[in-house]
């Protein structure tokens, strides 16, 4: 009994000593960590100076930066201590401190004096706002960020009060104004020299119509302003004429749009508009605003009635003055769809009867002359620009001839095939090139002085459109004409 107490003693004062010694070690490591001499603090460790320890020292509930043993009051920046980084300013670790700091040329995130790994977004920076990555200041970064609910636009990691325009986030463009998305915002924006419409704040590939940008008027066709769009666009019930990409409010014409053709009056489409319409060269039949293709018959226009021919009639029946009447017949030259119709005069003497029809080549580019005119001249061969000749040349005005399709010579079996087979579409440098036997036609029928109207059409031919023989190159007629009344003429056999 005597010995197990004994022993229960030993045990407890050997733990008394123990726990005593734990005591006081953890105190002295705790206040005795720095030691102040002179007017400099030194790091003690075991009651010895430790110049090798750099990092913190709790000290009295303060935590202290010491560099090679000696408590540095000149530091501020990031120090590792266990794995964390810690802000200290000016020697001691500032727990207040959330913000940027440089560490060896990075920018960190410091939120409450310890560096977040975890932050991305944004922070002030002495008046500055910086964007923010996974606790790193990103200099690549440009785009959006969201911050406290707002989105904000940032331009090589600062953010960019001054832009305003189009950004790309996760592939939708948006609109920052004044570096902030702007969500209220519907109309259009310019990005890298392009229109873009914006509709919420967000570019609307979508949309297809009017916009208003600064008192004017603009069409957009898939999110794109389009400047080379010129026709009709609906807005609201109401259709619009667009002219190079903007409404043209001052626009009072016939626009064509699909088969139809309109009536446009102060940029409008006039759905109410009835009865005679002037367009260019034309006198038009309207019906409900679009021109009405079918009609036949008469029509009154400034005190005079007309005779309209599918819905149509040319000037030179406005114009009389500008036609001679003496002569049989009047020719009509429809650029657009390089067709010739002859007219020969009905009972009252006007040239209202189509008689027939010659398939043509014009100028290229616009090059044949729109207008009324009086043939001034003939020629059986006449030399061409560019060394060639042509057969049976009429002269309509200036160096525009009617003549056949060139020839190499003044000679029947020298023709330029391949002219001959671009015959029916544009192909001249401006004189109205036809078959021999067409040319011939209207220099033995057609007197000087007959009127010549060049028009551009928009309702088709008057006489279905004739077509020519196509010339083959292996052909040994290539050279003829096929429509020359020439006896030698190997076609004739």
């Amino acid at each position: 009994m005597k010995n197990t107490y004994q022993k229960i003693l030993a045990i407890i004062l050997l733990l008394s000593v123990l726990l005593g010694a734990f005591s006081t070690a953890s105190f002295a490591s705790e206040k005795d960590s720095l030691k102040k001499e002179g007017n400099t603090w030194y790091y003690m460790q075991d009651g010895e100076k430790d110049s090798s320890y750099t990092g913190l020292v709790k000290y009295y509930d303060t935590w202290y930066y010491v560099k090679d043993g000696v408590l540095d009051w000149s530091y501020t920046g990031l120090t590792k201590y266990y794995g964390t980084w810690y802000y200290v300013e000016n020697g001691i670790l500032n727990w207040d401190y959330t913000g940027l700091t440089k560490y060896y040329g990075t920018w960190y995130y410091v939120e409450n004096g310890i560096l977040n790994w975890d932050y991305t977004g944004l922070t002030k920076y002495y008046g500055t706002w910086y964007y923010v990555e996974n606790g790193i200041l990103n200099w690549d970064y440009t785009g959006l960020t969201k911050y406290y609910g707002t989105w904000y636009y940032v331009q090589n990691g600062i953010l960019n009060w001054d832009y305003t325009g189009l950004t790309k986030y996760y592939g939708t463009w948006y609109y920052v104004e004044n570096g902030v998305l702007n969500w209220d915002y519907t109309g259009l924006t310019k990005y890298y020299d392009t229109w873009y419409y914006v509709e919420n704040g967000i570019l609307n590939w979508d949309y297809t119509g009017l916009t208003k940008y600064y008192d004017t008027w603009y069409y957009v066709e898939k999110g794109v302003l389009n400047w080379n769009y010129t026709g009709l666009t609906k807005y609201y019930g109401t259709w619009y004429y667009v002219y190079g990409g903007i409404l043209r409010w001052d626009t009072n014409t016939l626009v064509k749009y699909g088969d139809d053709w309109y009536v446009v009056s102060g940029g409008v489409v006039d759905f109410g508009y009835n009865g005679a319409y002037v367009y260019g060269d034309t006198l038009n039949a309207i019906d409900g605003g679009v021109w009405n293709k079918n009609y036949n018959g008469p029509i009154y226009y400034d005190g005079n009635a007309y005779t309209l021919t599918n819905g149509t009639l040319y000037s030179y029946y406005l114009h009389p003055q500008a036609v001679n009447h003496n002569a049989p017949y009047l020719i009509a030259v429809d650029r657009t769809n390089n067709c010739i119709t002859v007219y020969a005069k009905d009972n009252s003497g006007k040239f209202t009867v189509p008689d027939r029809a010659f398939v043509c080549s014009v100028g290229t580019d616009g090059l044949t002359p729109v207008g009324v005119f009086n043939t001034p001249a003939k020629y059986r061969w006449k030399e061409l620009r560019g060394n060639v000749h042509g057969q049976y040349s009429t002269r309509i005005v200036g160096k525009v001839l009617f003549h056949s399709v060139p020839y190499s010579k003044q000679d029947n079996s020298t023709l330029l095939y391949r002219s001959y087979n671009k015959l029916g579409s544009a192909a001249s440098h401006g004189c109205v090139r036809l078959t021999t036997a067409d040319a011939k036609w209207i220099y033995d029928c057609c007197p000087l002085g007959t009127t010549v109207m060049i028009y551009d059409s928009w309702g088709g031919t008057v006489l279905p459109k004739p077509s020519a023989v196509k010339i083959s190159a292996s052909d040994g007629r290539r050279g003829w004409d096929p429509t020359d009344p020439d006896p030698a003429n190997p076609w004739r056999r």
